[in-house]
């Protein structure tokens, strides 16, 4: 997606648009000199949620807030006209607020735009 609105000269809107607590903020995307695309996406203090799973450090009930968390933010990307089309576990960093687990969905690099052919 990102190397198809570079040629253009432009981010999708929707992309560009995907500000939500729940979802790593965009600070900036290019390409290198060698034309190679990149992201550069907020810092998050947080574990993989995969990493969370495989130590059993989640009770029923944080897993299902997280959940709930997550598909909150997959739901506004949606509405933003974005697909991640890449979530698994490995792609939601968990933060800890006060022993309150904070979803963020990272890793948008085969996102689709909803208006892509």
């Amino acid at each position: 997606m990102l190397r198809r609105h570079l040629r253009h000269g432009v981010l999708s809107a929707g992309f560009i648009k995907l500000s939500h607590p729940g979802i790593a903020r965009l600070l900036d995307a290019g390409a290198s000199a060698e034309g190679l695309p990149y992201f550069v996406m907020e810092h998050v203090d947080g574990n993989p949620l995969s990493q969370l799973i495989a130590e059993g450090k989640l009770d029923a009930a944080k897993a299902i807030e997280i959940v709930r968390q997550v598909c909150e933010a997959l739901a506004f990307a949606h509405a933003q006209g974005v697909i991640h089309r890449d979530i698994k576990p490995s792609n939601v960093l968990v933060a800890d607020h006060d022993g309150v687990p904070v979803p963020k969905v990272i890793d948008f690099g085969i996102a689709k735009a909803i208006d892509d052919p």
